[in-house]
């Protein structure tokens, strides 16, 4: 059998991990070996090749410091030798290690989303994006010290950094100039898509996610950044995503 070439990473404290975010890192874990990849769980060193000028920037807005972090890494194991290297978010769900695959032949490849809200009066509306719920990078991809490069400029010029500028903002933006890898099965849910799920419902944002994303959904992202922010009338806790995610591990094929 030939050793790993793609190595797989994410990042959590090693205590106090809410019961639903370890069935989550557990699904990536087994997803990982399932594949045949290596796996690494980082901790606080996560954080270590972030410049402090850069966390000073962001001050207590810790996503963008994430962001970086991810592609840090990324290079650096890149440089060890690695052929691919995968990032998947923390509270990212792999209900079936067989059914979710990453193509292979890409140099980089990021998320798509198709994101659900309601506006004030209560009417449900959706756009798409790009994210780096999952982010790939394979060796001589010319986009990684491009992403780097362009994390550490746009902090410099900016006071105060928005959380979602240098992921899906800036991804979003990029794609719409220069249409990126994505894949194609991992679905971000929104808090508003993703009550419907947490409380055995059939409704509307469902239906809708359904129609927009066309395809099968064989991976998950939770989206934890957004459990505590009121989107519109959704507000999540982490009971109902709890809830959540012991259904789609119950059902598997759910959303597609």
């Amino acid at each position: 059998m030939n050793p790993p070439d793609t190595l797989v990473f994410q990042s959590y404290r090693p205590v106090g991990v809410p019961v639903w975010l370890a069935k989550c890192l557990e699904s990536v874990a087994r997803w990982a070996a399932v594949r045949g990849h290596r796996y690494v769980r980082l901790a606080d060193e996560f954080f270590e090749p972030v410049p402090a000028w850069f966390a000073d920037r962001c001050g207590r807005e810790r996503l963008p410091i994430t962001d970086l972090a991810r592609l840090l890494w990324a290079r650096r194991y890149l440089d060890e030798g690695w052929r691919r290297v995968i990032w998947l978010d923390a509270d990212v769900l792999i209900p079936d290690p067989y059914s979710f695959a990453i193509a292979e032949g890409v140099p980089h490849a990021f998320g798509r989303e198709y994101w659900l809200w309601r506006d004030a009066l209560g009417a449900l509306a959706g756009r798409w994006a790009v994210n780096n719920a999952v982010a790939l990078f394979a060796t001589g991809s010319s986009l990684l010290p491009f992403y780097i490069d362009a994390c550490e400029t746009l902090v410099r010029g900016s006071a105060p950094v928005d959380r979602l500028a240098l992921g899906p903002n800036f991804l979003t933006a990029l794609n719409a100039a220069v249409p990126l890898p994505l894949v194609p099965d991992l679905a971000t849910l929104s808090p508003t898509l993703l009550p419907e799920i947490a409380d055995g419902g059939d409704g509307e944002a469902r239906a809708a996610h359904a129609a927009a994303w066309s395809g099968p959904v064989t991976a998950m992202h939770l989206c934890r950044s957004a459990t505590t922010i009121d989107d519109g009338l959704a507000l999540i806790d982490e009971a109902r995503v709890t809830r959540a995610v012991d259904r789609l591990l119950a059902e598997p094929r759910l959303l597609g």
